[in-house]
């Protein structure tokens, strides 16, 4: 019988115009009810346009711009009650290396870790900025940051925080089952026996115990034994003398050089340090190592530094 006989056997309810406008001017209080903050039922509710039936919102809500308008609206609803959140139009180039420059000096003060020496995006993540993270990669990312903030690439530093810890776990085993002696490289088999698991990965990943021991002026085998068909193949790879305590102490020069840099640097590399440098920071003993196991640049290749010829 349509609405009109519905209304009167229920009781006389308020018929309300089937058109959105209509019912808009027609019952203005209990719309106002209905689309009141209050009313969860009115969520998303328009004076302006009529809802959408169900159907028709289910097809809409599969489709990919609604799909990407809703994850928007999330992710901006996660951030709004954020303290301390930057305000919209903050970010730019400089600021991200200005925010950069205070985590590194920040990250200096606990961790002793060099200032100049790029860090990765999961680290400053970790350490609950990702909003300088998420900057970073809106303006250049990682690669283009580092070198407009004069750093050093994670890459490069990394390089020599493994290598430095890969001497120092070297000597410690040299230490107690060599007594300290460095003539010659032990057996991978010794090193994993003698419980050293990390020395052993470490010396994979620089190559294996043959390059290290001609690096380092190592023998593969102990003076008086056959030697082993691997260390008759590497015989010919000399690197000329060396010692393993000397390129530790020099490593630590250099990283204790590097911790009283600030950024930006103008040579973007851990450069190996000239002799007169050596001598004017009191390194005498260092300085005529270097001299005698070939020079700068014998040392620089050696140990992977970069190396300049008019570096005074």
């Amino acid at each position: 019988g349509g609405r009109e006989a519905v209304s009167y056997r229920i009781g006389g309810a308020m018929i309300i115009p089937g058109k959105w406008d209509d019912a808009i001017k027609f019952c203005p209080d209990i719309m106002e009810a209905l689309l009141s903050d209050s009313n969860l039922k009115g969520v998303g509710l328009s004076r302006k346009h009529p809802p959408v039936p169900p159907q028709q919102r289910k097809e809409m809500d599969n489709t990919d711009d609604v799909k990407a308008a809703k994850t928007e609206i999330r992710s901006k609803q996660k951030w709004l009650h954020q303290d301390g959140r930057k305000p919209k139009g903050y970010w730019n180039e400089d600021v991200v290396t200005k925010e950069l420059y205070q985590y590194l000096n920040d990250f200096k003060s606990r961790e002793e870790r060099p200032s100049v020496w790029m860090p990765r995006p999961s680290e400053i993540a970790s350490e609950g900025r990702d909003d300088l993270k998420c900057a970073i990669s809106r303006f250049g990312g990682s690669g283009k940051i580092c070198e407009k903030a004069g750093l050093i690439s994670y890459n490069e530093w990394q390089f020599f925080e493994s290598q430095l810890n890969l001497f120092i776990l070297l000597q410690d085993y040299l230490w107690h089952f060599q007594e300290g002696s460095e003539d010659f490289f032990p057996p991978a088999s010794d090193i994993l026996s003698n419980g050293y698991n990390d020395l052993y990965h470490n010396i994979q990943q620089f190559g294996g115990r043959k390059l290290l021991a001609s690096r380092l002026g190592m023998r593969l085998s102990v003076e008086g034994k056959k030697p082993s068909s691997v260390a008759i193949e590497t015989s010919f790879i000399n690197f000329g003398p060396f010692s393993l305590d000397f390129a530790i102490r020099l490593l630590f020069f250099i990283r204790s050089d590097m911790l009283h840099m600030s950024p930006p640097l103008n040579i973007l590399a851990i450069k190996m340090p000239s002799v007169e440098k050596l001598k004017r920071a009191g390194e005498e003993e260092l300085a005529m190592k270097v001299v005698e196991f070939g020079g700068c640049e014998s040392i620089a290749r050696r140990l992977g530094l970069a190396f300049f010829v008019e570096e005074p």
